[in-house]
Parts: structure tokens; C-alpha cells; sequence
């Protein structure tokens, strides 16, 4: 019985994996038309950038990077044919470059994200008999990952090296979307202002320097960070239990982890695509 459950699990997973792969192969295709052509279909696009079918830069370019890391490793899956790996890498070229030409740094982000967890995760698996030598190389590339990650995060607070290629005027508005948040929360701890109407509260919450930038006339209808809209919903008991919702899935994953030697392309892909998701969700709205 557990044999034919673990088995029709992975038919499960192997399904996912097949809906998100034909959900990407079509918007890799879709916004290669828009991009090079002409989007066939006249949506109001304000944006002047590619939408797929996410209807906003941010979402598309997002989608692609989630998309690029799932392509990524099943190319690295032991057994795949040299075609197979040309076409895997000529797919995932192809969103890179819409995903520059969307404008958008998130979809840079969950790229870089995904290419280093599924790079980590292909470190772990190789047969190296010397543990500490492996333990080396795991730390080595750990700390050049960490050192890269702070000097990418320092950039996009207008600070370090990195800061003109990464920083974008957005990030102080968002700053404000957040502070509004944090207030309404603050004031209502217990039951926040009620679902989906951060929107309502936004002028009364916002902090004096939100009048300077973005303006008095800007308002928005989410904090721009999922789990902040959450805690100015509901106050601190449903963003502690959107926490604990989601340590659930992350205890699962870590304990997957920890016993799984092997390169699983599907493990790995939809561990790395959860991953990827609450990690742009920090700093995006509940699409």
C-alpha cells in the first residue's frame, strides 16, 4: 500500500511538473512574438514590456525564472541525450532574454536563485567517498553564494558596487507599501483591517515621508509583500499562522533534503519553485 501511494505520488509530481512545463514552453513562444513581432492580442499595456500571460512584467519575468530553473534541472538529470540538453538550454536562453527585456528585476533574481539551488543540489549529489572533501566543497560554494547574495541585496537598497545595475526607484516606494502595512497592523494587532482592504487604510496608515515619495495622490491596494498584506489583514494571529503554514512545507522539504542523495530533477524543481515563489512573494502582491 505505501509502495502504491509513493507511486502514485510521483505520478502526481511528474503531472505538476508536466502543466508548469506546457504553462512555461507557451509563454517562452507567446512573449518571443510580443517581443521580436507584435503581441497578437491588444491589451491596455501601459508598461511597454512584455505581459505573457501574467499581465505584468514583474509576474511574467518571475514565472520565466521559476520556469529557467525547472529547465535547468531536468537538463542536469542524469541520462538525458545531448539533443535533449541543446534544446532545454536553447528554452531556457530564450527566457532569459525575455525576462531582460521585461525590465523587471525580479525575474534576474529568481534566475540567479534557482541556477544556485539547482547548481547546490548537483554538488551534493556528485560521488565524492570523502565526506569532509564534499562538506568542503558544499561550505566553499555556500560562502561565494553568500557574499554574492549580500552584495546583490546591498544593491538593491542603493548601496555597494552593484547598486546602479540593481537598485530601482520601486524599491522606496515599496519600503512605504511596507511601513503602511506594518502600521495597520500595529493598530489593530489582534484582527487587522480585514481581508483585501489594505486599499481602504492606505492614506491613514502611510508615514509622513510617503507624502514626499510616492506623493499624496499615490495610493495601492496592497503592500507589495505577501506576507505584510497578510499581517495588515488579519494582524499578528494570521500572519502567524501563514508562517506556520508555510514552516510546514519548508520542515518537509528540509527533511527531503537531508535523505535524498540522489539528483531528482522533480524534487529539485519543485522544491526550488516553492522556494523561488516565497522568495519574490517577500516583495510582490498575491498574483
Amino acid at each position: 500500500a505505501l509502495g502504491a501511494s509513493a507511486l502514485t505520488s510521483m505520478e502526481s509530481l511528474k503531472r505538476i511538473m508536466f502543466g508548469f512545463g506546457a504553462a512555461g514552453l507557451i509563454n517562452i513562444v507567446y512573449c518571443f512574438i510580443a517581443w521580436q513581432f507584435d503581441d497578437p492580442i491588444n491589451w491596455s499595456n501601459p508598461y511597454g514590456a512584455i505581459l505573457g500571460t501574467f499581465g505584468n512584467p514583474n509576474f511574467i519575468s518571475s514565472f520565466l525564472g521559476m520556469v529557467i530553473l525547472a529547465l535547468s534541472a531536468f537538463a542536469l538529470q542524469p541520462g538525458i541525450k545531448i539533443w535533449q540538453r541543446l534544446t532545454l538550454a536553447f528554452l531556457a536562453s530564450m527566457a532569459l532574454a525575455e525576462i531582460i527585456s521585461s525590465n523587471s528585476i525580479q525575474g534576474l533574481v529568481v534566475t540567479a536563485f534557482g541556477l544556485v539551488l539547482v547548481t547546490l543540489y548537483k554538488i551534493r549529489s556528485l560521488k565524492i567517498e570523502n565526506k569532509s572533501l564534499r562538506l568542503s566543497l558544499v561550505t566553499s560554494y555556500l560562502t561565494i553564494v553568500a557574499i554574492g547574495g549580500i552584495t546583490a541585496l546591498l544593491g538593491a537598497l542603493q548601496k555597494g558596487p552593484l547598486a546602479q545595475y540593481i537598485y530601482k526607484p520601486s524599491v522606496s516606494l515599496r519600503g512605504e507599501y511596507w511601513s503602511a502595512g506594518i502600521n495597520m497592523a500595529l493598530e489593530k494587532p489582534f484582527t487587522g483591517v480585514g481581508m483585501d482592504t489594505y486599499g481602504d487604510w492606505y492614506r491613514r496608515a502611510r508615514d509622513a515621508q510617503a507624502l514626499i515619495v510616492p506623493g499624496p495622490n499615490t495610493v495601492t491596494n496592497a503592500a507589495h509583500s505577501v506576507p505584510i498584506d497578510f499581517l495588515s489583514y488579519g494582524g499578528f494571529p494570521l500572519f502567524i499562522a501563514y508562517l506556520t503554514f508555510i514552516s510546514v512545507g519548508a520542515v518537509a522539504l528540509v527533511r527531503v533534503f537531508r535523505r535524498q542523495k540522489e539528483f531528482d530533477w522533480i524534487f529539485v524543481s519543485i522544491s526550488g519553485i516553492w522556494l523561488a515563489y516565497h522568495l519574490q512573494s517577500v516583495i510582490s502582491i498575491n498574483q
